[in-house]
């Protein structure tokens, strides 16, 4: 659609309770050893709105910055902001998401390099809930419709009073942020568990220790849980072969970014992309020009 200045990447509609996605990619696995994706420090390449309709005391982190979500609130992340959510292992929350590219930058300036939330109205409200509905029953004939719907969110966005999500070190992620931040800079290469002790100016027993009973998971197995949450942003084109995303997200051998693939998402990376795009599963994705 290239009347818009800005590419929609997905549209969905997600439940999430204790981790398990419900109309959304896929259902968490073995979240006492590898927690899903969504756990993990991550950020993506395109802006990302989430509209929360319902949710149950449920915390996210923002570029270090403890957020309460709140119902009937907008997130709006730009491009590489670093989150994570602080309920591991509970809370609840329903959101329906859009994320894009904005091609134009004039456009982009628009809403600044910070993330930011706002108050949604009846009127903004009704075009998120009506996207999740385009994505369940997509299209070709939806696509306009789609396309149209966004566009007056993002223009709402612009003139709606903002409440900025400014970076700062705080609460629960505060010990560790660098670390988090450190991990998911260079997650394509080998890190062992005395760089991160390093980083964290610990000694690597007492860091090793700390961090598991923080996150109730291995610094290591965080780790691969970040490069598995990139793969997913990376798995969206078809340009880039599995071997090459392998690499990308630090992983020496196809077979074993395959193998730990599965087991989390219950699919291999090649299957996973072959869903996407045969839109098995309920997102709208896009291929880039």
């Amino acid at each position: 659609m290239c009347d818009y200045p800005f590419e929609i990447i997905s549209a969905s509609s997600s439940v999430t309770q204790a981790f398990a996605i419900d109309n959304s990619i896929i259902k968490a696995r073995n979240v006492d050893t590898l927690p899903p994706t969504e756990i993990a420090l991550h950020a993506h390449p395109y802006y990302s709105l989430v509209f929360v309709d319902d949710c149950d005391s449920f915390t996210t982190y923002i570029d270090g910055c403890p957020i309460e979500y709140l119902p009937g609130h907008v997130y709006f992340n730009p491009p590489d902001t670093l989150h994570s959510p602080k309920n591991r292992f509970g809370g609840m929350f329903s959101s329906i998401s859009l994320k894009i590219y904005i091609r134009d930058n004039d456009f982009a300036a628009k809403f600044g390099n910070l993330p930011f939330c706002t108050k949604c109205d009846e009127a903004l409200k009704s075009l998120f809930v009506n996207n999740a509905k385009l994505a369940k029953s997509f299209d070709d004939l939806t696509l306009p419709t789609l396309y149209e719907n966004s566009k007056k969110i993002l223009e709402t966005l612009i003139n709606a009073p903002k409440t900025t999500i400014s970076p700062k070190n705080d609460g629960y992620d505060s010990l560790f942020i660098n670390v988090l931040k450190f991990m998911y800079a260079n997650c394509n290469r080998d890190i062992d568990l005395e760089e991160l002790a390093n980083v964290a100016h610990m000694e690597r027993t007492a860091f090793a220790k700390k961090f598991k009973s923080m996150y109730k998971i291995t610094p290591i197995n965080y780790l691969y849980s970040i490069r598995l949450s990139r793969s997913l942003d990376l798995l969206m084109s078809y340009d880039l072969p599995i071997t090459l995303i392998a690499r990308m997200v630090g992983f020496k051998r196809p077979t074993a970014f395959a193998s730990s693939f599965a087991r989390t998402f219950g699919m291999t990376p090649t299957e996973y992309r072959d869903k996407l795009f045969n839109r098995e599963i309920p997102l709208i994705i896009y291929k880039r020009d």
